[in-house]
């Protein structure tokens, strides 16, 4: 055991000598100069926003060791200015200083340079209000298509920013969404357009793109093709078993399809007991475009 306590511990001191001579060797190898971009945000007093346009971030030249400077600030790492030691009058612009001090830095790096070292800033109250969110929608879905259904969910945001610039805004908007790639029913998840860095948003939710892509006319109709029930209940009943669909094939409607090549579902909530009207959903081969299950719902007693 004395022997077994004895090793441990010159593994240790060997450990540690090996760090302090690895540690001397870094900070005593030539020293080298970097420039990086290192973006700002600033804490704001209560109840107030930044009014004027401003750039968030700052040009930084930095020395020392090429090992403590590999990494740094290379994920848009930001640094906090904080604007309560700052005296100020609202809508009156006022000098911000950065300082080497205020970006932080491992012991052997060294801040050379800052660009710009000061920002002019004013201060104006901050207000909150529900903004209402506009899809914007790229490409084209096929001639042969149409698009039925397409919404944002939630309609509207709460952002809040600058008294002045909030009186300007009546809408955000999405990045762009490609409807050439969207098929059959669907929600995708959808970013806002980038924001003036003035706003922020209050209730940071979700944003839904809800839509609906459907043939303009069927060429196909597929018959018989039989419902599976997705349910954890062994005990389900309904008199629809079977149903057809009207498709549109992509191909003219020449293809050889198989009942076997096409789902139809029926998604029973989980807890459901009793009678209930369940939509069917259409799970099928790609180029083949659902115009219509018929019939659409269903009626299922769940025991």
């Amino acid at each position: 055991m004395f022997l077994q306590n004895l090793s441990k511990h010159f593994v240790k001191v060997i450990s540690l000598l090996m760090s302090i001579i690895f540690w001397f060797y870094v900070i005593s190898s030539e020293p080298i100069k970097i420039n990086r971009k290192v973006h700002l945000s600033f804490i704001v007093p209560k109840g107030l926003a930044i009014g004027n346009t401003i750039s968030t971030e700052v040009d930084v030249s930095l020395q020392g060791a090429r090992a403590f400077l590999a990494n740094l600030f290379v994920n848009e790492e930001r640094i906090f200015i904080d604007l309560k030691s700052y005296s100020y009058k609202k809508k009156e612009p006022f000098p911000v200083f950065i300082n080497p001090s205020d970006i932080p830095v491992p012991l052997g790096v060294k801040v050379i340079n800052i660009e710009p070292k000061q920002l002019e800033l004013v201060l104006e109250k901050k207000i909150y209000k529900k903004i209402t969110i506009n899809e914007t929608l790229a490409g084209e879905v096929s001639q042969d298509l149409k698009l039925t259904k397409s919404y944002i969910e939630p309609k509207t945001i709460l952002i809040g920013g600058p008294r002045e610039l909030m009186r300007t805004i009546t809408k955000l908007n999405t990045m762009p969404i490609d409807t050439s790639v969207l098929k059959g029913d669907g929600t995708i998840k959808v970013t806002l357009a980038e924001l003036d860095n003035r706003l922020d948003i209050k209730d940071k939710k979700n944003i839904e793109y809800h839509y609906q892509i459907k043939p303009k006319k069927a060429n196909l109709t597929l018959k018989n093709i039989k419902i599976r029930f997705l349910t954890s209940s062994r005990k389900i009943y309904s008199r629809n078993k079977m149903v057809s669909l009207s498709v549109l094939d992509t191909d003219g409607g020449n293809r050889s399809l198989k009942n076997s090549d096409v789902q139809v579902v029926a998604d029973i909530p989980e807890g459901t007991i009793g009678k209930t009207k369940v939509k069917l959903k259409a799970v099928l081969p790609e180029g083949i475009h659902l115009l219509k299950i018929h019939p659409e719902y269903i009626d299922v007693t769940v025991r």
